[in-house]
């Protein structure tokens, strides 16, 4: 169960750091209806991402 968790938080961690790369291209094109939602879903799934992945420590990978 303690490998779950952590494997959770790891990816959680790691996705809270990449997802912020996705917003650029929405950005770029202007957010229309679809792509304002898809905007808003992505800003969500990252402030989850962040909440889950926050004890994470890469420091303890051994």
């Amino acid at each position: 169960m303690r490998t779950a968790v952590r494997n959770l938080r790891a990816a959680s961690f790691w996705a809270a750091i990449v997802l912020p790369v996705t917003y650029l291209p929405l950005l770029a094109g202007g957010l229309g209806g679809a792509e304002a939602l898809l905007f808003v879903s992505l800003v969500v799934v990252n402030a989850g991402a962040f909440v889950l992945g926050h004890e994470y420590e890469p420091s303890d990978d051994e």
